[in-house]
């Protein structure tokens, strides 16, 4: 590993070991796909781990270390070493005999997992880019394509989120072996511990690393966020959801159907906050067997049942708290020497979800949920279905984003004096009206500043209650109202009264006429103080 952590010699070391690792870094034929994910430890300290998937069939032993190239958008950048822990078999418990991982004839993969630990620089607040480089693809998946070059990439946004955990991408499902003309549901069993916001690009896999490289910074990196309209209208992109275009993508069904060749195919996930700004990204390559094998894992299309103001669909639930929904759906396998597991993060992401099982192949799968305040408006939660007899390899899932709205806020009851203003809050409104039921009446340009804005400015000349309304369908309450008390100000003898002539020897008496607290430059909280010197003193006078 490499930690740089300051300027000066340390960063000249960093780099030196930087031009020395990058031409070390040793072949490792046989690749079939992989991924780079991170997690944050703290104090700019992050553990990288570089997946990758190789073919049991290739010959060279994997080396024991591996290279990933850091960059930053500040100039700094640096090769990190990362370290091959215990590799894993992708099989079906079928095919476990045959493969080519343990002696046979068949195709069969194994995920090699490296991992080390880098520090990113404290002064480089910005876009931290991890990559990885490599030749080559082997076996049935070498002529899928001219370009046999893997490239990974993963990136961190430091200056929006220095602690961020990247999406977590399972490798129960990065060995989808698709039959012909079938239909899968691939959800990629993705999830997220910080709750984030979670969206999915495919990306054309193409014969030029180059513009594969290209076509990786080209995708969007912006959340769609809704345009509220006069009627509510939810995001028009399916993808941000956890289903990609691609083989026939069926858009209501959130499938897709396997191609009759075999195929490298690759997927971009993004994070983002509340506030639709980014915050890291992973990219996956994986490859697709067509016709291969005659075992499949697939699910019913969900059942939906909500109560209150809860909209729900194929990707998303929009709901206020106090309001539910409901989902059953079933996972089945068509192996008969497999039970059905079936996994799911609702409870981890939505307080008090309810989950329920029963049967083994078919399983039959109940979530539940009443709405609470999250701590995140925005988070992500998916029901996942595998063989749980077959060693990672059939895989079906799908994931959903839930947002829970907020109540109408108008906003804490606020004091003025007479004369002065104050700026009302329409939180969570869509389509703000303001009244006066009380008090001073509004008068738009005068006392009120607009009573279709969010955040309007009031002055009005007396104790004056205001109702904010929204009669949008997306609002969680209809009304709430804010109270502004208005004191009287401070009438045209209410200051400084005494003789500010002073003689050498004198002592003169400053009184305050009005208010109820006071403060002098002298720290004197009394309503008179006494003087025997010249000077410019001065008061405030508080009316409450």
């Amino acid at each position: 590993m490499l930690i740089p952590n300051r300027l000066g010699a340390p960063l000249l070391a960093a780099l030196l070991f930087f031009l020395c690792l990058n031409g070390a870094q040793a072949l490792t034929s046989g690749l079939a796909g992989g991924d780079i994910q991170y997690e944050c430890l703290g104090n700019g300290q992050y553990q990288i781990e570089l997946n990758l998937m190789r073919d049991c069939a290739a010959t060279t032993a994997m080396p024991a270390t591996q290279t990933v190239a850091i960059t930053s958008s500040c100039g700094a950048s640096f090769n990190a070493t990362v370290s091959l822990g215990t590799p894993t078999n992708l099989e079906c418990f079928s095919s476990l005999g045959s493969s080519s991982c343990n002696g046979g004839t068949g195709i069969g993969y194994k995920r090699y997992p490296y991992t080390g630990v880098i520090t990113l620089l404290p002064y480089c607040n910005g876009t931290w880019e991890m990559s990885y480089t490599e030749c080559c693809f082997q076996g049935i998946l070498a002529s899928t394509t001219a370009q046999s070059t893997l490239f990974l990439k993963s990136a961190i946004f430091t200056d929006v989120d220095d602690c961020n955990h990247s999406p977590n991408l399972p490798y129960s499902s990065d060995y989808p072996v698709v039959i012909s003309n079938d239909y899968y549901s691939y959800h990629f069993g993705v999830t997220d511990q910080d709750g984030d916001r979670l969206r999915f690009q495919n990306i054309d896999w193409v014969n030029s690393l180059s513009t594969f490289q290209s076509n990786i910074n080209s995708l969007s990196n912006s959340w769609n966020v809704m345009t509220v309209n006069t009627s509510y209208n939810p995001p028009s992109i399916a993808n941000i959801y956890g289903y990609l275009h691609s083989f026939g993508y069926q858009q209501n069904a959130g499938v897709f159907s396997g191609p009759s060749n075999n195929s490298i195919q690759a997927y971009r996930v993004d994070q983002f906050n509340g506030a639709g700004q980014k915050i890291g990204y992973v990219t996956r390559v994986y490859p697709i067997l067509g016709g291969f094998g005659n075992s499949w894992m697939n699910y019913s299309f969900p059942v939906f049942n909500s109560s209150g103001s809860t909209i729900i669909d194929s990707a998303r639930i929009e709901l206020c708290p106090g309001d539910s929904f409901a989902i059953s759906m079933s996972f089945n396998t068509n192996d008969t020497l497999d039970t059905v597991q079936v996994f799911s993060d609702i409870q981890s992401r939505l307080p008090g979800a309810q989950l329920s099982t029963s049967g083994t192949n078919p399983v039959l799968v109940d979530v539940s949920w009443v709405a609470v305040p999250i701590a995140k408006e925005y988070t992500h939660f998916s029901i996942s279905g595998r063989n749980q007899d077959c060693l990672l390899k059939k895989y079906a899932s799908r994931g959903w984003e839930v947002h829970v709205k907020q109540p109408l806020d108008a906003g804490p009851d606020r004091s003025i004096c007479q004369g002065q203003s104050t700026t009302l809050g329409g939180d969570n409104s869509v389509q703000p009206q303001w009244t006066a039921i009380s008090g001073d009446p509004i008068v738009l340009g005068s006392n009120f500043s607009c009573d279709t804005c969010p955040y309007p400015v009031a002055n009005p000349s007396v104790t004056t209650v205001y109702v904010l309304t929204d009669t949008s369908a997306y609002a969680c309450s209809s009304t709430d109202t804010v109270t502004v008390t208005v004191s009287p100000g401070l009438a045209p003898n209410g200051y400084v009264s005494g003789n500010t002539t002073l003689c050498p020897g004198d002592t003169t008496t400053l009184q305050v006429n009005g208010g109820n607290s006071y403060l002098w430059s002298t720290g004197s909280i009394n309503a008179s103080i006494a003087v025997h010197q010249a000077w410019a003193y001065t008061v405030t006078i508080t009316d409450t």
